[in-house]
């Protein structure tokens, strides 16, 4: 899975800018940030959930 050029704000407050990574499968992958960084508002971008907060991104699954 590939998520490229996530952005997201709440207000003011500027939680991701321009943010990409690639999850490979069989590798542990960990978030970890502060309480309001937005660790949530990112798995619900993944998942497709409709939210006002992101403000761009795309995410990409290769086929299985």
């Amino acid at each position: 899975m590939h998520i490229g050029h996530y952005s997201a704000q709440y207000g003011n407050r500027v939680l991701a800018r321009d943010f990409s990574m690639t999850l490979k499968p069989n590798v542990v992958n960990i978030l970890i940030g502060a309480n309001g960084s937005g660790k949530t508002t990112l798995f619900d971008f993944i998942a497709g959930v409709a939210t006002t907060k992101v403000t761009g991104g795309q995410v990409r699954c290769a086929e299985v």
